[in-house]
């Protein structure tokens, strides 16, 4: 032994004693209580803390049983040896030679049926031996008291997967015995482990669908472990056990599938917090309708709808942003110093998306994300402002959700100026009639007529503190303007009869990646998905329907500006590379500055800078 350890170059300087002496240690660590393979190295070497043993082999038995069994994610019938962790180091020829030795050594079954299933994966030697003797072995371990539930558990299933490799047929029977006495152990005990009962039963039915198995209707089996573990957490696994097995009847099996709905209902109605008894409901809802039981789908929506959305406990979250006086100073003085209400309004239409630069919003949402690993962990649901459950976050979409948190933030933060700034070019145009500004604004864009109108009206509402009514004026020409815009850009946008399905134009939802195609401003293309689409705010929706009840002044600026945005086009006599250019930069050119108001714009900025932390 010594010999073939000092052969090795990675594991030079080990001896037969070294290795009889690790050997006992490990031993003498399986016999503790509750022993699992992770706590063998350290327990081991506790013991060996007066003696000396080469550090590289510490280290490499420490490698070693930083192995353990782990159920497969894609088949729970199946256990594989996985490293824990992110440990997955490329296995050294010294640590093969490690484990030959181990396993001369080794008594106790747990550590060794590892060693011999290490060497059988590494294919070394005689692998049937191998394979023969994990097998063995597993099944004591699984038998063994003082070992830990979950190794017991995951010894016996991996003994099986073993079988399974290696088609030990003969064993089968044993093997299925030994699972099926856990099982009946399990459910006779008071404590609830479904974690490790379920995926043996899953093997138990698996294997009674097999004509070698020599088992026997497992029906009863299962309707013990409905009774037990039948709830909301685990029935869609049971009901795929009552449908993957072949003793139990078609009626039964559609029972249990509906079961899948009635547990996630009953689990609602008996939740006390309304948050817990909607959200439980969705899922209800949601799950009806994936396996076509429209009564029970009718039945939970009903009921979502009758929860009280205001009487949930929430937890507001607040932030004040103060704005520097000479900021807001300068900042209005830029649209209103000249004393033109014209020229202010001009400057105001020039403004660019209050959401921001996509890059920039994308930079700190990354490091938001990075700062707060909570949001990546949990499920969040968005409540609609028609109190009920709209959007359940997906951790695939963490970041998209985050980017748009952030160009809606944005968005709000510069809404506030704009708001102002708009306001105060309505002070200068106090007495100024609709038909004066349809005339400006016809004078200066070259817009349709009706364009012009349409945002003369909605501006008139605006500085009347209309807000609510200004929103739901001016809203729908978001959609109308990028609809316009394609047909002027004789894009295919229009969908034919289908059937019942009568011919209609797209709407803004389709509509915006098809401007997008068109290579329209990015910044605006955000600004606009975030304030009027289903993966933003959802405005154009709430308000389409009638569910938006209040309007914050605000966001009625903001829908104003993405309104006016394509309000102000002037479509009817451009080119094909006019429109190109349009959709390119869709903003117009303001008012130019003067010199003076130049040096005071950059006098101010400066100062803002300095003032910054």
């Amino acid at each position: 032994m010594a010999e073939q350890l000092e052969e090795d170059g990675d594991a030079s300087g080990f001896t037969s004693v070294d290795i009889e002496t690790v050997a006992r240690a490990i031993d003498s660590a399986a016999e503790g209580e509750d022993q699992a393979h992770f706590d063998l190295p350290s327990e081991a070497m506790a013991q060996l803390d007066g003696e000396a043993v080469p550090a590289t082999l510490r280290k490499l038995v420490s490698n070693t049983f930083f192995r353990s069994l782990r159920l497969e994610i894609v088949d729970p019938t199946r256990v594989s040896v996985a490293p824990n962790g992110e440990f997955a180091q490329e296995i050294s020829d010294g640590e093969v030679a490690v484990w030959r030795a181990l396993v001369a050594n080794l008594e106790h079954p747990m550590p060794k049926s590892l060693v011999h299933d290490l060497l059988f994966l590494q294919r070394d030697g005689n692998m049937g031996q191998h394979a023969r003797e994990a097998i063995s072995l597993y099944q004591v371990t699984a038998a063994t008291s003082t070992v830990s539930r979950h190794v017991r558990v995951h010894s016996a299933l991996r003994a099986l997967t073993l079988m399974k490799l290696t088609n030990s047929v003969d064993e089968l029977p044993r093997a299925l015995q030994l699972i099926r006495s856990m099982v009946d152990e399990d459910l006779a005990d008071t404590t609830q482990q479904p974690g490790l009962t379920l995926p043996m039963v899953a093997a138990l039915v698996e294997a009674g669908n097999s004509e070698q198995s020599g088992q026997l209707d497992n029906s009863p089996l299962l309707e013990a472990v409905i009774e037990r573990y039948g709830t909301a957490d685990h029935i869609d696994y049971i009901a795929e056990l009552f449908r993957s097995s072949k003793y139990v009847s078609a009626p039964r099996k559609e029972s249990v599938r509906r079961s899948r709905v009635t547990t996630r209902l009953d689990r609602a109605r008996n939740a006390s917090a309304a948050e817990l008894k909607m959200f439980h409901l969705d899922d209800a809802a949601k799950e009806a309708r994936k396996l076509g039981f429209s009564d029970l789908h009718d039945e939970a929506v009903a009921e979502l709808q009758r929860v009280d959305s205001s009487a949930m406990n929430w937890t507001k979250v607040s932030s004040e942003v103060e704005y520097p006086a000479d900021f807001i100073a300068s900042y209005l003085g830029s649209f209103t110093h000249h004393g033109d209400w014209r020229r202010g309004l001009r400057q105001w239409l020039a403004t660019e998306p209050p959401s921001g630069f996509y890059a920039d919003n994308e930079a700190l949402a990354r490091k938001t994300l990075e700062g707060s690993l909570i949001q990546q962990l949990f499920t969040r649901v968005r409540i609609g402002s028609h109190g009920m459950p709209e959007r359940r976050g997906a951790v695939d979409d963490s970041l998209d959700s985050a980017i748009r948190e952030t160009e809606f933030r944005r968005a709000m933060l510069q809404g506030l100026p704009l708001f102002h700034a708009l306001k105060a070019v309505g002070q200068l145009a106090e007495g100024v009639s609709e038909d004066e500004l349809t005339a400006l604004i016809l004078e200066r864009y070259r817009c349709p007529g009706v364009n012009a109108r349409i945002l003369a009206k909605g501006l008139r509402l605006f500085w009347h503190s209309e807000y609510h009514v200004c929103a739901y004026f001016v809203t729908p020409f978001i959609e109308a303007g990028a609809r316009t815009l394609l047909l002027t850009l004789n894009e295919p946008i229009y969908r034919v009869e289908s059937g019942k399905t009568k011919g209609q134009f797209a709407q803004l939802g389709a509509l915006l990646p098809r401007l997008e195609e068109e290579d329209f401003d990015r910044d605006w293309m955000r600004y606009l998905q975030t304030l009027t689409s289903a993966d933003g705010q959802n405005y154009r929706n709430d308000i389409a329907h009638g569910f938006l009840r209040q309007m914050d002044p605000v966001v009625c600026t903001l829908l104003l500006r993405a309104s006016a945005l394509f309000l102000i086009m002037p479509l009817q006599d451009s080119t094909a590379e006019d429109l190109r250019q349009l959709a390119r930069r869709p903003v117009p050119q303001g008012p130019k500055r003067n010199l003076g108001r130049k040096l005071k714009d950059a006098y101010s900025a400066a100062r803002r800078t300095f003032r910054q932390p």
